[in-house]
């Protein structure tokens, strides 16, 4: 699109207003006309058509000039008695001005048309009542116009208002998610790199292959780091990675497995969304005991609503299980910063369409549910 420069702009939406005051001026002239044939009088089109259209050729100079002063009102005076008292100092005269000049090109364009042009004592002299008449009907069209530009301006200073908010609200919820992510990242480092020194001595070659496992996870997080959605493919090759590290920290206690239905992984979700949950299943199900534990990962696509809404289509959700064989939960268990800032970013991105519940996993330890909603993304 060709951009202009602000003169030539300006004097593109000058020319732009004449052509349009002139067709109203047009429409005015035709009205009078055919006014006139109804009752079977004569009308004269060489004295009319320079009255009419001069007039409305004047208010064509005036409208853009007269936008940007009503424009830099509205920016200075609030609504007020000054206002008022500031357009009836500038209405008054200008509408007195607008005859003057009107009534100048209506004579000069009347005398090219005639041959016989009027001095100006004669003008002013034969048409001083009809200018200072004319004026107050300059004034209330000048108010209409006040009106008009005056609404115009506070939509358009209104939309651009909710704009800024917009995007306020958008950069204000970047830098929380930055914050939830960058919590987490420590918390998973911390206890990585405890489980890289406890094999340093004892098993060099696990404690290789969970730093090139850590180097990828790194390596992963700060190329997404400006992403705050991916495809479920990629988010599940991430996990495996952080899953060969707890496994090979943990040793065969530790198994996993993943059932994610296909037409699931080109969904896109947030970010790291499933290493902190799952994390939290390996430490608090896996970890403290013994015996061999699994943790299991299901993912899926269902309908929710009613039955009405479900024939229809319904809103179509991507549901995530994560599974381990733990214990479960206590009654007086409490979410830890894995949990409250994932429950977070959801809310934050979904803004409260999305969910994470807690519950009881078949496999004999706790669930998390995850249910994300599918309806204003694509996925193929």
């Amino acid at each position: 699109m060709q951009k202009f420069s602000p003169i030539k702009r300006h004097f593109l939406y000058q020319a732009g207003a004449i052509v349009v005051w002139l067709l109203i001026g047009l429409l005015f002239l035709l009205q009078g006309y055919f006014y006139a044939a109804s009752f079977n009088r004569p009308f004269d089109w060489l004295t009319q058509t320079p009255y009419r259209l001069s007039l409305y050729f004047t208010w064509g100079l005036f409208s853009i000039p007269l936008f940007y002063l009503f424009s830099a009102l509205a920016l200075r005076c609030k609504p007020s008695f000054k206002l008022v008292l500031s357009h009836l100092a500038i209405g008054l005269p200008l509408a007195l001005l607008h005859r003057v000049i009107g009534t100048l090109i209506e004579v000069f364009v009347s005398g090219l048309l005639t041959g016989t042009f009027k001095s100006l004592t004669d003008v002013f002299t034969q048409r001083k009542v009809p200018i200072i008449g004319g004026a107050l009907d300059s004034f209330i069209l000048y108010v209409l116009l006040v009106l008009l530009f005056t609404g115009y301006i506070a939509l358009k200073q209104s939309r651009e208002k909710t704009l800024q908010l917009s995007r306020v609200s958008h950069q204000l919820a970047q830098s929380q998610l930055a914050s939830l992510r960058a919590q987490l990242q420590p918390h998973f480092l911390f206890n990585t790199l405890n489980g890289i020194v406890a094999l340093i001595s004892s098993s060099p070659e696990k404690a290789e292959l969970m730093v090139t496992r850590l180097a990828r996870l790194l390596r992963f997080s700060l190329d997404s780091a400006s992403q705050n959605m991916i495809p479920l493919s990629q988010e599940l090759m991430v996990l495996n990675d952080y899953l060969v590290i707890e496994k090979t920290r943990i040793g065969e206690r530790l198994t996993h497995q993943v059932d994610v239905s296909e037409d699931c992984l080109t969904v896109k979700i947030p970010t790291l969304l499933l290493q902190p949950l799952v994390e939290n299943a390996v430490r608090y199900g896996i970890a403290p005991f013994t015996h061999n534990g699994t943790v299991l990962v299901k993912g899926r696509i269902i309908y929710t609503g009613t039955v009405k809404r479900v024939e229809k289509g319904g809103d179509k959700h991507l549901c995530l299980e994560i599974n381990d064989s733990g214990e479960g939960c206590s009654s007086d268990f409490e979410p830890g910063i894995g949990l409250c800032n994932s429950r977070e970013r959801l809310e934050t991105l979904y803004q409260g369409k999305a969910s994470l519940e807690i519950g009881k996993s078949d496999l004999g330890g706790a669930k998390l549910t995850l249910l994300l909603p599918m309806n204003s993304q694509e996925h193929t």
